[in-house]
């Protein structure tokens, strides 16, 4: 089946704003305006505008032959006013001459797609609310659920280090330096475990960054342009 605008829409609501027949109804919509306000301006007589909206309806017009034919002008007006012409000189012939009267395609093509967006506008604000509301519930339900925080599609992983912590009672962190300054088999192992710590950081640090490169190749320009590599 031929569509003249498809797939914008992710919605049912917003998929009828752009769908065939809401299409060809706005752009029956903005001839049957523009004919009335060319008739209150005197331009056209009032008769004219008159059967142009009764015309102008989008039931009868065949959505699928006026994508088809579009294709040899590259616009779905000049099928859709031709067809819509046919149906105001049913009603009056005289009004049928008055039909887009003054306009071009692009007029016509630009105002009515001005006005769906104005439409779609209100769907997703009312879809754009409704999705609010459920994050702000999901939000309070799991106030205090804690969650594993992460970037890239992997989980974060922050740098561990051995520390070891002060027994309880324990002098101050001045006092401890100078006791450990007195006992130098104690401040050896200090060291022995600092380096050990780092050691270890910098395995892992290697080993994180080959999983990356294995799942990601392009990631290690980026890795070597920030000094990991």
């Amino acid at each position: 089946m031929a569509r003249i605008v498809d797939a914008l829409g992710t919605t049912d609501a917003l998929s009828a704003t752009f769908g065939d027949a809401s299409t060809v109804q706005v752009l029956l919509d903005v001839e049957a305006a523009l004919a009335r306000a060319q008739a209150a301006l005197g331009v056209i007589p009032a008769s004219a505008a008159a059967a142009i909206t009764q015309a102008a309806v989008a039931d009868g017009f065949d959505a699928d032959a006026l994508a088809r034919e579009a294709r040899a002008s590259a616009t779905i007006v000049i099928p859709l006013i031709a067809a819509l012409t046919a149906r105001v000189e049913a009603i009056d012939p005289v009004a049928a001459r008055y039909v887009h009267w003054g306009a071009t395609s692009q007029d016509i093509v630009d105002t009515a797609v001005s006005l769906q967006i104005e439409r779609a506008g209100h769907v997703l604000a009312h879809d754009h609310a409704a999705l609010a509301e459920q994050l702000r519930l999901l939000s309070d339900r799991h106030a205090g659920t804690v969650m594993l925080g992460g970037t890239m599609t992997w989980p974060s992983m922050l740098p561990c280090r051995l520390t070891t912590a002060p027994p309880a009672g324990a002098a101050p962190s001045s006092a401890a330096g100078q006791a450990a300054g007195r006992n130098p088999t104690q401040a050896a192992d200090r060291r022995e475990d600092a380096q050990a710590a780092r050691r270890q950081d910098v395995v892992r640090a290697r080993r994180r960054r080959r999983r990356l490169l294995l799942a990601a190749p392009w990631r290690a320009r980026g890795l070597r342009r920030f000094g990991h590599g």
